[in-house]
């Protein structure tokens, strides 16, 4: 057996697996195949809620720093190959942070286009260079919603030495529940994954898919918000 975690696996390459008899459990695959559970996290309710929680603590200027969502999106200099195919992430939660501003009435006060899967020192950089863009600008967002809490780190050591007050001038909330977030002061608010439960998951499938005891179905399992000091 084998688990296949944040790839691009084919159908073509998961039928060569089982024909050699190797049972597959996918964890946020690019794609929904057949013949193989796939466990998602639920990256479309994580950004709804992340907006919804900006937009009950009274924030309405609501940027967005997503990662590349399209095959011919030109991409910064600093992307690498990985970028090439983790594009499902960010598309969910794209379309979750704009239909929850739609059910509000409002419009996304910016975009921005981050690096979405990174080290930790590249999507760091890469926060800081976003938030040089926007405090250039004469009117700023209130609130910031990174899709990646490791650019989100990067939006907060710039925003804090740049002596920007967070949250009182800058909201910022983050997604994935890393542990730097939690750790850290001022700690980051962010959607966080259940990254333990999904892994206990996902091995107690294999096992009982190996043994014919559990049908091949797709399943999402649902964020939570950890609230820390970036927003009010």
């Amino acid at each position: 057996g084998a688990i296949f975690h944040h790839l691009c696996v084919t159908q073509a390459q998961i039928d060569r697996l089982l024909e050699n008899q190797v049972t597959c459990v996918l964890i946020d695959n690019e794609y929904e195949l057949q013949q193989v559970i796939n466990i998602q996290n639920d990256n479309y309710l994580g950004a709804r809620s992340a907006v919804n929680y900006l937009y009950e603590h009274g924030y309405r200027k609501i940027a967005c720093i997503q990662g590349c969502l399209q095959e011919d999106e030109p991409l910064p200099p600093d992307y690498s190959h990985v970028e090439s195919y983790q594009k499902r992430i960010w598309q969910d939660r794209t379309r979750g942070f704009l239909d929850a501003l739609h059910d509000r009435g409002l419009e996304p006060f910016a975009f921005y286009t981050g690096r979405g899967s990174a080290p930790m020192d590249v999507g760091f950089t890469c926060g800081q260079r976003i938030v040089r863009r926007i405090l250039e600008q004469s009117e700023r967002p209130d609130a910031i919603y990174c899709q990646s809490d490791v650019i989100a780190l990067g939006v907060l050591g710039e925003l804090l030495e740049s002596r920007v007050s967070v949250p009182e001038k800058i909201a910022l909330i983050g997604h994935d529940g890393i542990d730097f977030c939690r750790y850290l002061f001022p700690r980051i608010t962010t959607i966080v994954q259940p990254q333990r439960e999904l892994g206990i998951l996902a091995a107690g499938l294999l096992i009982k898919v190996s043994r014919g005891r559990a049908e091949i179905k797709n399943m999402l399992l649902p964020s939570a918000l950890f609230e820390g000091d970036t927003t009010n």
